[in-house]
């Protein structure tokens, strides 16, 4: 619900600042004032659903949550603009700083108060306090006393009105599932389905998402020269792939044992989860930039779309889904529907940097082999083994499994390369970075000794 009403009210207006060449101290001042306004609307809309919303799901403690939950959406809106400059002049270890502190504060307070109180308000308080710590902090970094101003309103709202009009529909088809799972199926199963939809995005979205907005305003500096931007991009995506592909694949090689060992036998029901849908994120990652491409280049158009018909494909999916298969049908939906998503990305691409699909998926194609291959043998692997269900047995099921993947993957990334020619590829750039890590690591202890 908290993402629902932010996509309605969301208007980017972080991303809007970074795409402008020179934003002044005005344009700081009209984005936090917009962000502000947002803040009030969207707090006090909450309060006021917080009642009906109780009574309509018959759960009388959704009230006062959604009431607390307000406060860190109107802590949303006072957020420092000026931390987008981090991002825009590609200043990344504050920003990872401000990040990792707001996080580490979240899950401190979390975990004391669900030890203190045994109770759900945990994650409420771990939320709230992470909110408070990351404002603090961000004006803490990059000083700013804000003023009232509309003065850039006009200017900033050309470019995000078609980013917030794709968000509420990519929030409307990311939520719709869980709404159609717990109103109609029941709550249990959304309980499995939410389980194992949060494990499986780990290793892939939730690495690709940070990515996106630290290339967001790199590819900006090189938005006018397209061949360029495209030559830029290819190489970006490919390297991306080549790392994050594997650990999908592996989140879904790896399920059962995971998920036995991690939070036990009766969650055993979302495995199936994990394995369709950590499959299709990693595959997703072929694409994946398409929205730091588009907001780039000031398409954003484009990202409405492409939402658009995302939600037209995957909503009338999964009703079919459920109404054929119960929960089974909805996650059958889902790996349908997504893999039809990563064309619908892909024609982002062709139509921003001019690339042909075959092209963007040329760029991809040994890292796709390398990871089947990976994932044939750690299913070998994992069939011919004996393994037990204790905890030392799963942990060393799990080593393995890991371990086997580990090897297997580069090694044939490695092969295949090398069995290519050694053309300039993600291979060049892993390796490349591999070399130099050691003597920038040897040249930053010296420089503190």
């Amino acid at each position: 619900m908290v993402a629902i009403v932010s996509a309605f009210t969301d208007r980017s207006l972080s991303s809007a600042v970074v795409q402008i060449d020179d934003p002044t101290i005005a344009h700081y001042h009209t984005a936090w004032t917009l962000g502000l306004c947002r803040g009030l609307l969207v707090a006090g809309a909450f309060i006021i659903a917080a009642y009906p919303v109780a009574a309509a799901f018959e759960e009388p403690r959704l009230a006062p949550i959604m009431m607390v939950l307000s406060t860190s959406l109107l802590l949303s809106g006072l957020e420092n603009p000026r931390a987008i400059m981090l991002t825009k002049k590609l200043v990344f270890w504050q920003q990872f700083m401000l990040e990792v502190a707001q996080k580490f504060v979240a899950l401190i307070v979390a975990i004391a108060v669900a030890f203190v109180y045994q109770s759900y308000w945990a994650i409420v308080a771990g939320l709230v306090a992470g909110k408070v710590s990351g404002l603090l902090l961000s004006y803490t970094v990059l000083p700013f006393l804000p003023r009232l101003s509309f003065r850039h309103m006009r200017e900033l709202f050309s470019f995000t009105g078609w980013i917030t009009l794709g968000k509420v529909i990519n929030t409307l088809n990311w939520r719709f599932d869980h709404l159609l799972i717990g109103g109609m199926i029941g709550r249990a199963d959304l309980g499995f389905y939410t389980m194992g939809d949060n494990l499986a995005v780990i290793p892939t979205r939730e690495t690709t998402m940070p990515l996106q907005s630290v290339l967001f305003p790199a590819f900006t500096l090189i938005k006018h020269d397209r061949e360029r931007f495209a030559a830029q991009y290819q190489k970006a995506q490919a390297t991306i792939t080549a790392i994050v592909l594997p650990l999908g694949i592996g989140m879904a090689l790896v399920a059962e044992p995971l998920v036995r060992f991690a939070i036990g036998e009766k969650w055993l029901p979302a495995v199936i989860v994990i394995q369709a849908l950590a499959s299709v994120f990693a595959l997703q990652t072929i694409g994946s930039l398409a929205p730091a491409v588009a907001m780039a280049a000031g398409r954003t158009r484009l990202l409405f779309w492409r939402n658009l018909q995302a939600f037209a494909i995957r909503i009338p999916f999964i009703i079919a889904g459920m109404l054929i298969a119960g929960f089974h049908g909805i996650v059958l939906a889902r790996v349908l529907s997504g893999t039809l998503g990563i064309g619908l990305n892909m024609k982002v691409i062709r139509e921003v940097c001019g690339l042909r699909l075959s092209e963007q998926l040329r760029e991809n194609l040994r890292s796709i082999f390398s990871a089947a291959i990976m994932a044939a043998v750690v299913v070998t692997v994992d069939w011919m083994g004996s393994w037990g269900t204790d905890t030392a047995e799963l942990l060393l099921h799990l080593f393995v499994l890991i371990a086997a993947g580990a090897i297997v993957y580069p090694a044939a990334m490695a092969g295949l390369w090398m069995a290519a020619g050694k053309p300039r590829g993600p291979e060049t750039e892993l390796w490349t970075l591999a070399r130099s890590a050691p003597a920038g690591l040897k040249r930053k202890m010296g420089r503190t000794a």
